[in-house]
């Protein structure tokens, strides 16, 4: 991740600077005396940065501190990171929270001006300081895998918003799987594989008594160990996410209240998965429909495993981001989750309102596939196809900046930040832009404190944001 922050610092900079930018490792401070210089570099391993900044910055392991210091022959930037990862993120934030504002700040009056450009680095830069950590640990992308067409430029576009994670539902283990979680990994981003535990839209193919069997469970829980074992361990991936039978808006199949039901099931195949496997991450994707009003039955789920809920109400839990009729109730259920199975609750959710699959076309895929290598024409016409919905969203979110950045504010609030949302991205040509919602969003789960203008401010000012 500190070899990915130095190429994007040298590439951006010869944009502003017209030659390739030498680097130096290790370099000390007489020798950078004759340059215009930015430091980068983890505080362990960088003494410079040390006796600038202490031994930490930023609050956690994923914080960093940037400082841009004037001088009368030139500027000196620091961008310190706690961990490699803080490094990176301080990069990304330099190139595009900062310097997309130093053009204005150094001739703010003469807008015709040629070259203004691309005043950075060829002037005495205004003085700047951002010190800052995540508000939210887990930041992610959920899809299915068949909607990441370029998964490479998939995960970059997501390095650039500082996003960390990513959830990719799949019919069948990609035959590529270690590849995309390695790719993902050098970008400082873990994966989770989804699969289903007895998942079906209406039931339809599974009996919801079994989840009342011993045997039936452990025979169940068998497969699924084995499926992690054969499916999940050999592609490096760092945890599992499933859904089971919860996709309803009734709260019972067959006369059987479906919270308990899944309850049971889950609690009985994860007290044998756990028992064979004592550090997996497991994430259950619970939507809220079906067991809104039995919240007391699922807080009995292992506390072991993270409850990540959809489909809670309100935008920006609805597939629709100008949907915020309800927000208020909306907003105590979410305080409500949080709180669910007492202190440090282990919770996620899943952000919604961008653009999803078309499941009026879609078709399940009937085995292993090669996930994310199509064609760049394949993707240019999903991005064609996909700018009226973009358009309409990012209209939609601007607007309602506030319902997220609200939510966001509890969950951080009530977790200590230790919760996990899922931005639901796919089939919406990522690769090829980072669309303005989605890097809205992303800005939103770093700081939600900062004002709706400050957030959209940044996120509209991002140069490598699309805007259609």
């Amino acid at each position: 991740m500190e070899e990915k922050a130095v190429n994007l610092l040298s590439g951006k900079m010869r944009e502003y600077a017209g030659y390739e930018i030498p680097v130096m490792v290790n370099a000390d401070k007489a020798a950078l005396k004759e340059y215009n210089a930015v430091i980068i570099g983890t505080l362990s391993e960088s003494e410079l940065l040390r006796k600038k900044f202490g031994s930490v910055c930023g609050g956690d392991e994923q914080g960093y501190r940037i400082e841009a210091e004037a001088q009368e022959d030139g500027n000196t930037v620091f961008i310190a990171g706690n961990t490699k990862a803080g490094v990176y993120y301080g990069a990304v934030d330099f190139l595009s929270i900062y310097l997309p504002t130093v053009a204005t700040a150094l001739n703010p009056a003469n807008v015709n001006l040629s070259g203004y450009f691309n005043a950075p680095f060829n002037k005495v830069m205004p003085p700047f300081t951002l010190e800052r950590s995540p508000a939210i640990k887990h930041r992610a992308i959920w899809t299915w895998g068949h909607c990441i067409f370029d998964y490479r430029k998939f995960f970059e576009n997501m390095s650039m918003l500082k996003l960390n994670e990513i959830v990719i539902w799949n019919d069948a283990m990609p035959i590529n799987a270690k590849a995309v979680v390695d790719y993902a990994h050098e970008l400082g981003i873990k994966v989770i594989w989804g699969f289903a535990w007895g998942w079906d839209v209406n039931c339809a193919a599974f009996d919801i008594a079994d989840c009342f069997d011993k045997a039936k469970i452990k025979k169940f829980a068998e497969s699924v160990k084995k499926y992690y074992a054969e499916s999940v361990l050999p592609t490096g991936a760092d945890g599992i996410y499933f859904q089971s039978f919860t996709e309803l808006s009734a709260d019972s199949i067959n006369g059987i209240n479906i919270a308990e039901a899944v309850t049971n099931w889950v609690n009985g195949i994860s007290e044998e998965l756990f028992a064979a496997y004592p550090d997996i991450r497991v994430q259950f994707g619970l939507h809220a429909t079906s067991v809104k009003d039995h919240a007391a039955v699922i807080a009995k789920t292992d506390r072991r495993i993270r409850i990540v809920w959809e489909d809670c109400g309100a935008f920006p839990y609805h597939y629709f981001p100008d949907n915020t009729a309800d927000f208020e109730r909306t907003s105590e259920f979410t305080k409500k989750i949080c709180r669910l199975r007492g202190e440090n609750e282990s919770v996620g959710a899943v952000f919604k309102g961008m653009t999803t699959l078309y499941w009026d076309t879609f078709k399940h895929i009937e085995g292993a596939f090669a996930l994310g290598e199509n064609t760049p024409q394949m993707l240019d016409e999903v991005y064609c196809d996909r700018i009226p919905a973009w358009k309409f969203m990012q209209a939609e979110w601007i607007k309602n900046a506030d319902s997220v950045k609200k939510t966001t504010e509890i969950l951080a609030s009530e977790t200590h930040g230790d919760a996990d949302i899922q931005l639901l991205v796919e089939y919406g040509a990522f690769e090829k832009a980072i669309f303005f919602p989605v890097a809205l969003a992303a800005e939103i789960l770093w700081q939600p404190d900062l004002s709706e203008k400050a957030l959209i401010e940044r996120a509209m000012l991002n140069p490598y944001v699309h805007f259609v």
